[in-house]
């Protein structure tokens, strides 16, 4: 069974259902998902001249498109080995003309030296903004050329833990953690691998559509409150390339049992279903029946969205806070409100795990006037540990403080923003202080409310605490 191409429509077709400006509202949500070209197409067939707008986004699109690909050729032929390219750029040329060039906001490549490759970026000037995180080498960008490149150790394989089956409500704990089950190195990927050009080596049609489904997945169960939880362009692609003469259903399903990633392919046939009707990795075998997503990492605790499809097309985090659990706050301009955790009135109501079973105490204050001004204060504790972290999600905007300076936080003033985190001793406590000016409130703000995920994970004497709180700040 195979999948027609009528996923773009079904999406746009959802999304039409719900708005009145489609033309605006459309035009958005493609950028969010880097779907434009297909939205330019869906007009066409409709008989509709495309906005100005989005006609100048696809010639920045084949621009940018044109110019990674003519890097990714000039830097191969410097290198000894074969540089491999996956994702981006490379599916537009496994769709058989059926995948048009679209936006890709960095370069991911594989190399079998990638100590030496971030080596030779460097001194090219390029500018390394990120070493070592994960399964990515180093993320470096240069500006003048307009590249960003994510040099990759290797490609992780995710799965839920073997215990998945034992939760079946929010906030429920496995025992296991999320598992990464298999790694494509450098080796695995050339070898499923086709000549570009120059010294580039592309995916081959089976291992691209391995490598979208598993990173749809790791996104997926991994940004509980991040909209989107993955782009839409790589479920669109997906269809695409499983519509590829190229395609050969029994070398996939070997691909898939080589590196387990059932849980990825199992996922992605599910989200496919609920849009078009169809799986269309239903020969493939999964015992899956629903997709929770990671509430806290370091307690294994879980979250069941309403809907998987209603999940992926959200675009509100308002909607997606109230899922979540969260509590409206109701604040008139002007005045000082101060909520705790363990009150018994003006209740922050959160989410808490901890190694020793007991609670962290938690007072949030809050002011709205012009600005926002926000006020967290941790009681009882000895000190601010290097690994602790802050965490606020806007949904347009997020901030996050962590206990050390290498880490990415200051202890004390920011003159620049009046932010501060500090320790009193007097009274055991960490007191951040943060404002959110009338700018970002602009960014953040839904009619009148404020959707913000607050997040803690503190260490303290040993014992971990995780904090997960999500708020709705209403203005009355």
């Amino acid at each position: 069974m195979r999948v027609t191409n009528t996923i773009v429509e079904e999406i746009f077709k959802d999304k039409l259902s719900q708005i009145e400006n489609f033309e605006d509202e459309l035009y958005g949500f493609s950028i969010k998902h880097k779907i434009q070209p297909y939205l330019n197409e869906s007009f066409l067939s409709r008989n509709i001249d495309p906005p100005l707008g989005l006609k100048q986004e696809l010639e920045v699109i084949v621009n940018e498109f044109d110019n990674q690909l003519n890097y990714a050729r000039e830097l191969s032929n410097k290198l000894e080995y074969p540089l491999i390219v996956f994702k981006g750029f490379t599916n537009y040329f496994l769709g058989e003309g059926d995948i048009f060039k679209r936006e890709s906001g960095d370069l991911d490549l594989l190399y079998k030296d990638p100590k030496h490759l971030r080596k030779h970026l460097i001194n090219e000037s390029f500018y390394e903004f990120e070493y070592s995180s994960g399964h990515e080498y180093s993320c470096l960008e240069k500006l003048d050329i307009s590249i960003t490149i994510d040099l990759h150790k290797h490609i992780p394989i995710m799965a839920y833990p073997k215990d998945i089956h034992s939760v079946s409500r929010n906030g429920e704990t496995t025992i296991d953690p999320v598992s990464k089950v298999a790694e494509l190195n450098y080796e695995d990927v050339l070898a499923y691998c086709h000549h570009l050009s120059g010294n580039v080596y592309i995916p081959s049609v089976n291992l691209s559509l391995l490598i979208l489904c598993t990173s749809m997945f790791r996104d997926y169960i991994s940004r509980m409150d991040s909209l989107p939880h993955f782009k839409l362009i790589d479920l669109v692609e997906t269809v695409k390339l499983l519509n590829s003469t190229s395609y050969k259903p029994n070398e996939f399903i070997e691909l898939v049992n080589k590196y387990n990633s059932h849980d990825s392919i199992n996922f992605t046939g599910k989200v496919l279903k609920e849009i078009t009707g169809l799986d269309p990795f239903h020969y493939i075998n999964g015992k899956l029946t629903y997709y929770p997503q990671i509430q806290t990492w370091n307690f294994n605790s879980w979250f069941f969205p309403s809907s998987l499809k209603s999940a992926i097309l959200n675009e509100d985090f308002i909607s997606l806070y109230r899922q979540i659990g969260a509590e409206t706050l109701f604040i008139s301009k002007n005045q000082d409100y101060s909520f705790k955790n363990t009150a018994e009135e003006n209740v922050l109501k959160s989410l808490t795990k901890s190694t020793n079973n007991n609670e962290l105490q938690v007072t949030f204050n809050v002011k709205w006037d012009r600005e926002l001004r926000l006020e967290i204060e941790i009681s009882n504790v000895t000190g601010i540990s290097d690994n602790d972290i802050i965490n606020l999600n806007f949904g347009a905007l997020v901030k996050t403080y962590f206990g050390s300076v290498s880490r990415g936080m200051t202890i004390g003033i920011n003159e620049d923003t009046k932010e501060t985190m500090i320790y009193k001793k007097d009274s055991k406590s960490i007191t951040l202080t943060l404002f959110i000016n009338v700018a970002e409130i602009n960014k953040i703000i839904v009619g009148n409310e404020i959707p913000l995920n607050l997040y803690i994970e503190k260490y303290e004497n040993k014992v971990e605490y995780d904090f997960l709180c999500p708020l709705i700040i209403k203005g009355i």
